[in-house]
């Protein structure tokens, strides 16, 4: 698992495994396996006018010490909590070389500043409904799906591709347009 753990996920949550999305109860056993979990910073957040649903992006260090990115949706919850409905990750290929780790006195080290980019959609004016987002194309044979946050100002969807490719992007109105705030296409581990 990438930036979602199990006690945060949704009933009927997802994770997209390398042959395409599996309903978490069906794997949550084989999940464990490592005592050290992995080390995830979240880079971009977009969110629905409404805040009923979220997507985080971002990069993970995994407990053999890969690094590559994942994304996460997060869902409004009928208390107000959020809890992760899908979860996807990916390995960089090929692996960045590894960061020098002697550091010599005099040496100048400077370390990657962590900011976290926060997008919201925006809220249409009372009457003015919200324009249907761009037509996208939608695969063949459940490998792919896509959903609209319910007030429509924020449109996910992920793709499973014939190559073993994870495609996942998020769309969201701002401004009275629609713009593409997470594409990722994330390998799947050999």
């Amino acid at each position: 698992m990438s930036g979602a753990s199990v006690d945060f996920a949704a009933p009927g949550a997802l994770i997209h495994g390398r042959n395409g999305p599996v309903p978490l109860d069906r794997i949550a056993g084989s999940l464990g396996g490592s005592d050290e979990a992995p080390a995830w910073v979240t880079r971009v957040v977009v969110q629905s006018c409404d805040g009923s649903l979220a997507l985080s992006q971002g990069r993970f260090q995994d407990a053999e010490g890969f690094v590559g990115n994942y994304v996460t949706v997060w869902t409004r919850q009928s208390d107000g909590s959020f809890r992760w409905t899908y979860d996807v990750a990916g390995r960089d290929d090929p692996q960045p070389p590894a960061a020098r780790e002697d550091i010599e006195d005099g040496d100048i080290v400077v370390t990657a500043i962590d900011a976290i980019q926060g997008l919201v959609a925006t809220c249409p004016r009372a009457g003015d409904p919200v324009p249907p987002p761009p037509a996208i194309p939608i695969g063949e044979e459940g490998a792919a799906d896509a959903q609209l946050s319910r007030d429509g100002t924020l449109r996910w969807r992920w793709e499973h591709r014939a190559d073993g490719t994870k495609y996942v992007s998020a769309d969201y109105f701002y401004a009275g347009q629609w713009a593409t705030a997470i594409e990722e296409s994330l390998a799947s581990p050999p």
